[in-house]
């Protein structure tokens, strides 16, 4: 399909890609390739583009997140499951909008089995985008090899502020165990594996679940009456909770803020996750590579003296190089994260 040797453009003008590469890869970091450059092979780009943080352009990770979307809708044993409706039809695979109509559970149907944990993964992207192909599907490849059955969270982003992406996530838990009979795996057992941004959504939504228990269910109500009264009373609050490279409201810029509130600033220091942690939060792992050019490393340690100071169970880990927005790490010197989280969590 394509490769290396592929453009830029050859992949703009593929209807399907133009259409949801956001689902799996901010469009934006492909759009900032200059039209001089769009028609030359991808390989040739890194010499040619830089990221807009200085680091050479990340053809491979465009490439891959590509691949990756054909595989999300073609796959046979991924299962898209939307979350905001009643009912729906076999094979759904979400409209490419950025709306409830979107929000979606990518489940592995061949890991829900044997009363497994469950690990929900909630990509990062800034509350600008989901990033499902490199920080979703690439770990939902490992974890499952590790014995937990996984799900990739598709969730609302800019310009659905506030608490949309957390109503989301709840969404995501009460109906995972709602359903884990059916499902076959321990509701009583789900990790949140959050990466960036979207370890700040796990986060507040871990540590807010009042707030996002009321704001779910006054939704469901008015719009999913069935949906509400099968999910009342049931936990939004997850079991564990994996925060990597996290955003937790350290930053100079209001960036991810701006994206996730809007004109709304004034809910900064609300979430501004490490200054609201309680002796509730869940036993916690986390950790960021220190060459990190993108989130602060005081946003993991200073979650980590949060969670150290209310006697929560966490482990962190700092890691002297691999960037921002690696994954499952591989090649760099935080590869073994996902070995040291399961053991931690054992």
């Amino acid at each position: 399909m394509f490769t290396y040797d592929s453009t830029i453009q050859e992949l703009l003008e593929d209807a399907f890609i133009a259409d949801y590469l956001d689902l799996v890869f901010p469009k934006s970091l492909v759009e900032i390739v200059p039209e001089k450059y769009r028609n030359q092979p991808l390989r040739k780009l890194p010499d040619l583009v830089q990221m807009p943080w200085g680091t050479p352009y990340i053809a491979g990770a465009v490439l891959d997140s590509v691949k990756r979307l054909y595989e999300l809708k073609n796959d046979g044993q991924i299962e898209c499951v939307p979350l905001w409706k009643e009912r729906y039809v076999k094979d759904f695979f979400p409209e490419p909008v950025n709306s409830k109509e979107s929000v979606c559970l990518f489940v592995y149907r061949n890991t829900f089995r044997d009363n497994r944990p469950v690990a929900l993964i909630v990509p990062g992207g800034g509350y600008a985008a989901v990033s499902i192909a490199g920080e979703g599907m690439d770990t939902a490849d490992v974890l499952k090899e590790k014995g937990y059955a996984v799900a990739i969270l598709n969730y609302r982003c800019k310009p659905n502020y506030y608490p949309a992406p957390q109503e989301d996530l709840a969404l995501a838990i009460k109906y995972i165990r709602t359903n884990a009979g059916t499902l076959k795996v321990n509701g009583n057992d789900i990790l949140l594996v959050g990466y960036s941004a979207g370890g700040h959504l796990a986060a507040s939504e871990t540590l807010y679940e009042s707030e996002m228990e009321k704001t779910l269910m006054e939704a469901l109500k008015e719009e999913a009456p069935e949906l509400y009264k099968k999910y009342r009373g049931i936990s939004v609050k997850a079991n564990k909770l994996c925060l990597s490279y996290p955003f937790t409201g350290e930053e100079e810029e209001p960036v991810c803020f701006g994206n996730l509130l809007g004109s709304n600033l004034d809910l900064m220091e609300h979430l501004t996750v490490f200054l609201h942690v309680d002796e509730t939060c869940p036993k916690t792992f986390l950790w960021a590579c220190e060459d990190d050019p993108l989130v602060k490393t005081t946003n993991t340690t200073k979650m980590a003296d949060a969670l150290k100071e209310k006697g929560v169970s966490f482990e962190m880990r700092l890691y002297p190089s691999g960037g921002h927005g690696i994954g499952v790490a591989k090649g760099t010197s935080a590869e073994g994260w996902v070995d040291e989280m399961t053991e931690f969590f054992s």
